[in-house]
């Protein structure tokens, strides 16, 4: 091959990788985009689980892109400690009802017991998800049982749960149109569970369509009773410590938004001037 000849050559190929770069690097931001938000989806969902735990932490909320459930950014809380900030709960009852008939409204039975059952049982949402329905209907009688028994993931303590009148009547709607032995089906043609991230969605959905403000996931259902039953003053705090797991009277209320409470009520009920 002839010196011109081998030039030539070179020079096309630097032509068509000065082509193809762009297309290259494209196909690069794809994949890191779907990388990246994988791995926040992911983040988000353990994140509420370690704010479970009780632990307490100054943090700066923050929107982030591109996915709407992060919208809580990072926050240090010691030197090498990284978590999420938490979710609130549903502090207002009207709120809470109306999120419930969002999905009754539309026929969706499913995703209303998600709602009901989430509030009542104050489990996590991954324990939530496991839920099949010989756990919560004895089939041989024909009837709902009084308690569930779970094992709980994260702590491995078993516990068991009264259903309470509304639990069981949410669960009773949605008995004729249940699909597999998983309470929250998906609706795919697998015999599986949703995921914690098809929930958020789900939840996250119904928030936005009603309005709702503040840092509402599926960890604010589990809260949400907790914070009610505190206000109220009708359950002992010493049973809502029990029932949280929690061994420190300032961890309950932290945890379930009540000392933010306590604290907006001293700023502002005084009048100086």
């Amino acid at each position: 091959m002839t010196k011109e000849l081998k030039e030539i050559c070179r020079c096309n190929r630097f032509d068509i990788l000065l082509l193809i770069l762009p297309s290259i690097r494209l196909i690069f931001k794809i994949i890191f985009a779907s990388f990246r938000e994988s791995v926040w989806a992911n983040s988000y969902v353990t994140a509420d689980e370690q704010a479970d735990s009780g632990a307490g932490c100054n943090i700066i909320s923050k929107k982030l892109h591109p996915l709407p459930e992060m919208r809580y950014t990072l926050g240090i809380k010691n030197k090498g400690d990284k978590i999420m900030a938490a979710t609130e709960p549903i502090r207002n009852k009207n709120q809470l009802r109306e999120l419930g008939e969002y999905f009754l409204k539309r026929g969706q039975f499913r995703n209303y017991v998600l709602i009901v059952l989430g509030t009542y049982t104050v489990l996590r949402i991954s324990d939530l998800l496991r839920l099949r329905w010989s756990d919560v209907y004895d089939e041989g009688r024909g009837e709902f049982r009084a308690h569930v028994t779970i094992t709980e993931q994260k702590t491995g303590k078993t516990k068991t749960i009264a259903l309470n009148k509304q639990a069981i009547h949410a669960l009773r709607l949605y008995l004729p149109h249940r699909r597999g032995e998983f309470i929250f089906a998906s609706n795919r043609k697998e015999p599986k569970a949703i995921s914690r991230v098809q929930a958020w969605r789900i939840i996250h959905a119904a928030v936005e369509a009603i309005g709702l403000i503040g840092k509402i996931a599926c960890h604010s259902l589990r809260k949400t009773w907790g914070y009610h039953a505190w206000t109220s003053g009708v359950v002992s705090p010493v049973v809502i410590m029990h029932i949280y797991n929690h061994s420190d009277f300032a961890v309950t209320k932290r945890y379930l938004g009540v000392e933010q409470d306590d604290l907006d009520e001293a700023y502002c009920g005084m009048e100086l001037f």
